[in-house]
């Protein structure tokens, strides 16, 4: 036979084993901490297998011409399925609950937000409680030193019935008249009168132990209707969250016929803290929009996980 059906001895030929298991730890290191969620992880193992034995067969060459049809066919095939499962790691990991732990985040900690803490044992809500949604939703909570358990594997969205400093976290969304500023001015049913300012406020809180939600987003819709009662709707969804969507209301309640508007003279406010251990800020919320006076949404993108990372979302609108 020719020497090409021969081809001469890896000048690292002694070292293979050794170069293996190099890169082997190398880049399963590499690729297990890249990879986010289970199955990425998963797939990491056999990427770092199959770049391990690719280095070997590379090293193996002696420097002639590549050829993928002959001697390096089996460095080709490692090649390309190298590729795939480095694509696969990162789609999966695009895709995963887990977090990512270089988000920065708008919504962080709430002025007067709960300790950190994580959450205990999950358990059945009963149904139809109150003006949230959905109402029977599982529930979380706090032993009496506020001192939560770990358990919330997943993005769920205010589902503490006994959080500290802010109790049933179902009951998100509430009202005060604007000039009042008693801490207990907040309500869910408020009396008000035609021409009335008025604040509503928003408490978001992911109840994940560590998973970030995606794609957060917040909406208040106001009815166009006009009544003596009016029924105002807020919810919080993400694309990672279960349940994907959680709401609340407020009632506005009057003598007299009633409606009410945003009014976008006053952008919407977020009092957090700017990476969740800082001094309780209150700034403007970007990434606002009222798609007319009666519609407002926030795009609020990664939530970080924690009690920390809670905050307060206010928005202005008048009673006409």
């Amino acid at each position: 036979m020719g020497d090409d059906d021969n081809p001469p001895p890896s000048p690292h030929g002694g070292r293979e084993p050794a170069t293996f298991a190099v890169v082997l730890a190398i880049t399963a290191t590499v690729a297990l901490g890249a990879a986010e969620g289970a199955v990425a992880k998963l797939l990491a193992v056999p990427l770092a297998l199959v770049v391990a034995g690719a280095v070997v067969l590379a090293s193996r060459r002696s420097g002639r011409r590549l050829d993928i049809r002959g001697h390096d066919r089996l460095l080709a095939v490692a090649v390309v399925l190298g590729a795939l499962l480095a694509g696969a790691v990162v789609a999966t990991s695009l895709s995963s609950d887990d977090p990512s732990p270089t988000v920065f985040v708008v919504g962080t900690s709430a002025g007067g937000a709960p300790a950190p803490g994580t959450a205990s044992t999950p358990r059945e809500a009963p149904a139809a409680i109150g003006g949230y949604a959905p109402s029977n939703r599982r529930t979380y909570e706090c032993s009496i030193d506020d001192e939560c358990d770990a358990g919330v594997n997943h993005v769920v969205f205010n589902s503490y019935t006994n959080a500290p400093n802010y109790g049933d976290e179902r009951s998100f969304f509430d009202a005060k008249a604007a000039g009042n500023t008693s801490p207990n001015g907040w309500k869910d049913v408020l009396d008000v009168n035609p021409g009335d300012l008025v604040e509503v406020r928003i408490y978001i809180h992911n109840n994940a132990d560590a998973v970030v939600a995606r794609g957060t987003r917040l909406r208040v819709l106001l009815p166009h209707s006009r009544d003596t009662r009016i029924h105002v709707t807020a919810s919080i969804e993400a694309s990672n969250a279960r349940p994907t969507t959680v709401s609340d209301t407020v009632t506005f309640r009057s003598n007299t016929e009633i409606g009410v508007r945003f009014d976008m003279g006053h952008a919407p406010q977020v009092t957090h803290r700017a990476q969740g251990t800082q001094p309780v800020v209150t700034k403007t919320l970007p990434s606002t929009r009222f798609s007319d006076d009666a519609t407002l949404t926030a795009e609020l993108g990664l939530w970080k996980p924690g009690f920390e990372r809670g905050a307060l979302i206010t928005a202005t609108a008048r009673i006409t």
